[in-house]
């Protein structure tokens, strides 16, 4: 696998995006800053040189940007866990530790002709204390190989019948209860093989919604009797 490294750059998604037929699937380019990071929705990723652990990896794969993400997410979580911390996801491309967000996930997607290429790009807040600075042990080069090699390990898997278990238990909104304008607080139950989650309703009613439909920017939840605003 090739790894491009950067000092700086302006996103590494970005310079995938633009020099994806010069590479070969899969690539990774990381950085140590990026001045133009993002996440989903254009939302801006803040970071400080040499705090967040920076990359993207292109790969030419048949599955949809779901599937991947959560793969993606639950090989983070895995990494995570090795180091002694507990990280959970929030989706639908969000990990969590302590209820504090230390990364997101980016996955864009390039159609060519019949080709199916994506690009999953990770901020890994590690040393950032404006967010939550994480105990990590080993160097940001020993965590980026151990997330890729659990990643490619995991793709060889059944999604469906080995991994989807496996993430809805380390899900962050599967104890949580999220407000809703018409069904009052709800909560996010599972994710399914399809990409959507099942919720269900104070009234125990079940419906199901794309994952890329949920956010909880500006709602109020409820977790373990507490309450805040996320």
């Amino acid at each position: 696998m090739q790894i491009i490294s950067f000092e700086t750059i302006p996103s590494t998604n970005d310079y995938l995006k633009e020099h994806y037929k010069e590479c070969l699937s899969p690539t990774i380019v990381t950085t140590e800053y990026q001045s133009k990071g993002r996440g989903r929705g254009n939302h801006q990723w803040i970071s400080k040189k040499g705090e967040d652990l920076i990359f993207s990896l292109f790969v030419e794969d048949k599955r949809d940007g779901v599937t991947l993400t959560m793969i993606m997410a639950y090989s983070i979580v895995c990494a995570l866990k090795l180091q002694q911390i507990d990280a959970k996801i929030k989706w639908p491309n969000d990990i969590y530790v302590n209820k504090k967000k230390v990364a997101g996930i980016l996955t864009e997607t390039i159609y060519e002709k019949d080709k199916h290429y994506l690009i999953i790009g990770v901020g890994l807040n590690i040393n950032n204390k404006e967010y939550a600075g994480l105990p990590i042990k080993c160097s940001k080069e020993e965590l980026l190989k151990t997330i890729y090699e659990t990643y490619f390990s995991f793709c060889k898997k059944d999604y469906e019948h080995d991994l989807l278990d496996k993430i809805n238990s380390c899900s962050y909104l599967k104890d949580v209860l999220v407000e809703d304008e018409e069904h009052g607080y709800i909560q996010y139950e599972r994710l399914n093989a399809d990409g959507t989650i099942t919720i269900t309703t104070a009234t125990n009613e079940k419906y199901k919604v794309s994952i890329n439909t949920i956010s909880l920017r500006n709602k109020k939840i409820k977790y373990k009797s507490l309450s805040f605003d996320s």
